[in-house]
């Protein structure tokens, strides 16, 4: 588990309260405050977006984030029209859409597809212009910049506003208690700006990007409703996993007479779970700088736990051999555990047992990682004899798996 007591802390971003009528908190905005990307360009707003988001998953942060709370974040053309990197936690995120979107019927239609997954939009530095009137049904929010659009024009339009939508109204960049007053009187609900809270600088330990998009690839892998239409599509964005995963299903590992040449035959052939698995596999191998027999080890456990699953005529041995990967999934990323697990989909259970050991997974693992070390455990003495019987088994397996397929080499990033 990475230990960030002593880590030299970088500035991640800023942090402005967002606040209701009643003076409470409702959520943030999330600025980007690095020196890297020029705000002003349109192609580098997309790295800042980017920058963000990877910095929301980064770990020994000062003046937290309430997670409670609403998280609004910036996002330009470029970011909307990209498929590479969508937030898969949709809950309590609002994306912005800044004023200089151009607006397009493709664009409007990505934005519906996202409404429909349930993201939350925001129509940023609103100024009443009639070209941002066609997104007026798809936002959650309508944020007015009140140093931009002077009060006494928000005053002789608002009413018309509100008759058209049933957004709630936000009046950001607020600098002194009249115009604070006069936007509550005119039936803003949210209220941002100076004379509210200003920006506070958050610091942490920055994630590498390459990492946030490998969290990323594994949440979306490991969905349970993914269909094999889109598992294609999303790791199609990686040509080198498509080629690795590819090669092993071709490998004399699977004994296919008939060669594989897509993800989508791959699916057909083998089966959506099993190609699922072999992707994150494949992934973790290729975007960690740990030791090969680390993956040996990883992988000779998934299988034991799997074969005990099936032995037991337990139900989700997909979800054993997960348990057995996963199991150390802090150092193959060198990220923290609890951090990890919450970014990918895993059932309740899945998720106690990597992180607290806990329920009957927990206990299993337990037993298992002390099996590997030979001390006995407490499982009962018939799943200790279980265990026994399917260790060599499990260990000839990742042998032959890692030994006989050249594609278990970790990328040195």
């Amino acid at each position: 588990m990475i230990n960030t007591t002593n880590a030299k802390l970088d500035v991640l971003m800023a942090r402005q309260g967002i606040y209701d009528e009643q003076n409470e908190l409702f959520g943030y905005e999330l600025l980007y405050r690095g020196q890297q990307f020029d705000l002003d360009s349109p192609e580098e707003q997309y790295s800042a977006t980017i920058d963000v988001l990877s910095n929301l998953a980064s770990f020994g942060v000062e003046n937290r984030i309430d997670c409670s709370k609403k998280v609004f974040i910036n996002i330009s053309q470029s970011f909307l029209e990209s498929p590479s990197f969508f937030p898969s936690n949709t809950n309590g995120l609002v994306l912005e859409l800044l004023e200089t979107i151009v607006l397009t019927p493709p664009l409007l239609r990505t934005i519906r597809t996202l409404k429909r997954q349930n993201f939350e939009f925001a129509l940023d530095d609103y100024c009443f212009e009639s070209h941002h009137a066609p997104l007026l049904p798809y936002v959650d929010y309508i944020k007015i910049d009140v140093q931009a659009c002077p009060i006494n024009v928000i005053e002789t339009k608002i009413q018309a506003l509100k008759e058209v939508t049933n957004a709630t109204l936000l009046a950001e960049k607020i600098e002194d208690v009249e115009t604070y007053q006069r936007c509550k009187e005119l039936g803003f609900s949210l209220f941002q700006g100076f004379f509210i809270e200003k920006p506070t600088l958050i610091k942490g330990v920055k994630v590498n990007p390459n990492k946030q998009v490998v969290l990323k690839l594994l949440s979306d892998i490991a969905r349970e409703s993914i269909t094999a239409a889109e598992l294609s599509k999303v790791v199609s964005c990686d040509p080198i996993l498509v080629t690795k995963v590819l090669t092993l299903v071709n490998s004399p590992l699977f004994s296919r007479s008939q060669k594989i040449t897509c993800i989508k035959q791959a699916i057909v052939t083998l089966g959506l779970d099993p190609v699922k698995k072999w992707l994150m596999v494949l992934l973790l191998v290729s975007e960690s700088n740990s030791p090969l027999e680390l993956f040996r080890i990883l992988l000779a456990r998934a299988r034991l736990l799997e074969l005990f699953a099936v032995s037991k005529h337990l139900q989700g041995s997909d979800e054993y051999f997960l348990l057995g990967l996963f199991s150390e999934l802090d150092t193959v990323l060198e990220l923290d555990m609890k951090s990890i697990v919450s970014s990918i989909p895993l059932s309740r259970a899945l998720y106690s047992a990597l992180l607290y050991k806990k329920g009957h997974l927990g206990e299993l693992l337990k037993s298992c990682m002390m099996w590997e070390r030979g001390i006995a455990s407490e499982t009962d003495n018939k799943d200790r004899q279980l265990l026994a019987k399917l260790y060599w088994e499990s260990q000839r397996w990742a042998d032959e798996v890692v030994d006989s397929v050249g594609v278990f080499t970790p990328t040195q990033n």
